[in-house]
């Protein structure tokens, strides 16, 4: 009549952490690479991973349903892996076909003390260089305004240079 579990019990047989686990696993999602090999990594990527009292379960997509077959042959590699790599033996593999998203090669912005500090002149400077812009070469206002604010951009970029 007592089908519920008394939780530490269940704890006690997963022996280990659901929270740290899921952190390998964001950690797993960006050494994906390293771990199985270019030729699996660059067809596969790693997309849940979920918890059950038979273990946890990792679904790893392929970009292609031709290849899910081959790939599904090289299931025990995938196994070995994740079995080293959280350290459990309770781990279950799903492969299926289904979108895989890249991570990001992006830089990260730059440190303020390495940033370039804006530019900044005063609205009196950009009156008097758009009107001698429109008198001199005979601008209309939406260019000369434009081709003001370059000018003393670029004049004082030269005197931090210097």
């Amino acid at each position: 009549m007592n089908r519920y579990k008394k939780i530490g019990e269940f704890i006690e047989k997963q022996n280990s952490n659901p929270v740290n686990d899921y952190e390998k696993f964001s950690i797993l999602e960006a050494n994906w690479n390293k771990l199985i090999g270019p030729p699996l990594s660059d067809r596969t990527a790693p997309v849940s991973c979920d918890f059950s009292e038979e273990g946890m379960k990792i679904t790893i997509n392929v970009e292609d349903h031709g290849l899910l077959q081959a790939i599904n042959f090289r299931r025990h590699v995938f196994l070995k892996v994740l079995k080293k790599y959280f350290s459990r033996e309770d781990i279950s593999v799903e492969i299926k076909a289904g979108k895989i998203v890249r991570q990001g090669k992006a830089k990260g912005p730059k440190p303020d003390h390495m940033r370039r500090a804006p530019v900044f002149y005063s609205e009196e400077a950009l009156k008097n260089e758009t009107e001698y812009l429109m008198n001199e070469n005979e601008l209309e206002f939406e260019i000369a305004e434009p081709l003001a604010k370059l000018k003393l951009t670029v004049e004082k970029l030269k005197k931090r240079n210097n």
